[in-house]
């Protein structure tokens, strides 16, 4: 095995060069940013990807870095009444092997690039060719770089998709803006929990980020809508100080029979963009890594991203998420039945069986 050429340094490329380098495949990263554009933005990691987190060896700052909140609570935004309890912490890691974690994204980031043995290069592609022996990818500075196989993790507008499936539909809209705020207000989330206010069309997620090497504690906040203007937050949480909201266009897309083609590939985002419902695009893109690498050391190239598991496992994730969507905005049958009391009723009796019911399969990860 040669080396691979990945280009896009988040959190799909890091974990591919990682997973790569533990087995001992070498790879060559491009990153065209300094730093990540986002680095305060909160994320959230379910078991299905701390667990293979821990593969790569980085599990102790992983956990120095981030919090485990002992649940997710979901709230009617109106009332404020708790409506749904989704129990974390010892329990969930218990039984599914892994942590559910929080934490600034910009602090993941750094811990996947200080495990890596060779740091990326600054460099973007414009575009690549594929020969007989391999790939060379042509930058926008002007040089190539050379690889056996290329693996395109540069997000939603990725320039390796389009130029590896110009016919196929490019990510669009998912019909779904967010708006992403932080205040070191405390009262808005007065433990490690997640919170999310829920109302027609719209809801609210926060958090707490930990106290790390970017700042003080935060609390995170992101809004999300169907309709282009920022849900009343304000009218939820009384005496929430006035922020400085930033607004972002939401992407999705169906998922396809295939993420290859010859020697090149997609992951992460650049090949299936998901909405946040499930707090799962981080996820999948480490499955993505995981699938691959293993692909690469049994000799298979790049089926792992295209097995028919994987593509199956890909597309119930975005069912759930879809799902999930119509629940929190409390749209079309499913989601006016999750919001009627007796419902409710019925999940505050066994939340952990329910948790284990809507999203055990989903935990348990993707059998690789």
């Amino acid at each position: 095995m040669g080396r691979i050429v990945i280009c896009g340094g988040g959190v799909a490329g890091l974990c591919a060069a990682l997973a790569l380098q533990t087995k001992g495949i070498e790879s060559v990263l491009l990153e065209q940013r300094d730093a990540d554009e986002d680095a305060g933005a909160g994320i959230q990691l379910a078991p299905n990807a701390t667990r293979h987190l821990r593969a790569l060896g980085v599990e102790p700052r992983l956990r120095a870095a981030a919090f485990e909140p002992e649940a997710i609570e979901i709230l009617d935004a109106a009332s404020g009444a708790l409506a749904y309890r989704i129990p974390l912490g010892e329990s969930l890691e218990k039984l599914y092997g892994a942590p559910y974690l929080v934490l600034h994204r910009g602090d993941l980031l750094d811990i996947l690039r200080q495990q890596l043995k060779h740091p990326p290069l600054h460099k973007q592609a414009a575009g690549f060719e594929e020969q007989n022996e391999g790939v060379v990818v042509h930058c926008t500075d002007g040089s190539t770089v050379e690889g056996d196989y290329l693996l395109g993790a540069d997000g939603v507008g990725s320039i390796i998709r389009k130029q590896l499936f110009p016919r196929q539909t490019t990510p669009l809209p998912g019909g779904h803006v967010a708006w992403r705020a932080q205040t070191d207000d405390g009262a808005v989330v007065p433990d490690n929990n997640v919170r999310a206010w829920c109302s027609k069309g719209c809801h609210l997620v926060a958090y707490r980020l930990p106290d790390t090497m970017r700042g003080k504690e935060r609390i995170n906040l992101v809004a999300l809508a169907q309709e282009d203007e920022r849900p009343p937050v304000e009218t939820w949480l009384k005496g929430l100080p006035e922020l400085s909201w930033k607004k972002y266009t939401l992407f999705e897309s169906e998922i396809l029979e295939r993420f290859s083609r010859g020697r090149v590939g997609l992951l992460g985002d650049a090949a299936h963009p998901m909405l946040p419902f499930l707090a799962q695009g981080a996820g999948m893109a480490i499955e993505d890594a995981f699938a691959l690498a293993q692909s690469l050391e049994k000799g298979e190239g790049l089926r792992g991203l295209d097995a028919p598991d994987r593509i199956q496992r890909l597309k119930k994730v975005r069912r759930a998420i879809l799902f999930q969507g119509r629940v929190f905005h409390r749209r079309g049958f499913w989601g006016r039945l999750a919001w009627s009391r007796s419902a409710a009723f019925l999940a505050r009796l066994a939340p952990q069986q329910l948790r284990d019911a809507r999203l055990g399969w989903l935990y348990k990860g993707g059998g690789f």
